[in-house]
């Protein structure tokens, strides 16, 4: 079911972006804003905290789905799940309920390591 999700996503709402953000050298918000409402930039977060609560093996089917559209965007999507939010979980455990998958990352700004 994930792996079908997450294809399904890619195919429509990444796919149509592909070329513009190659030439751009950019991601598109639309894009980026859509790995947020799909869980797939929180897919391990625990859910008390807003995440989809999903393990390691999620988050690599879903890796995979988005590395066959775009490989750039599997990568954005793999560094927050597996380099940003191991760091700032335990940090921000104490105040992360709501936090419903966004990170700093969200914005590419650091603002104090504040949640929104």
């Amino acid at each position: 079911m994930l792996q079908e999700t997450v294809s399904r996503f890619a195919q429509s709402n990444v796919l149509p972006k592909v070329r513009e953000m190659d030439e751009a050298e950019s991601m598109d918000e639309g894009v980026i804003e859509g790995l947020f409402e799909n869980g797939l930039m929180g897919i391990e977060i625990p859910e008390e905290f807003g995440g989809a609560g999903m393990g390691f093996g999620a988050a690599i089917v879903a890796i995979e789905e988005l590395a066959k559209v775009d490989p750039s965007v599997s990568v954005l999507c793999d560094v927050h799940v597996r380099l940003l939010i191991p760091l700032l979980l335990p940090q921000h455990s104490a105040t992360l309920p709501g936090v419903e998958g966004r990170s700093i990352f969200r914005k590419g700004k650091n603002r104090n390591l504040t949640w929104w």
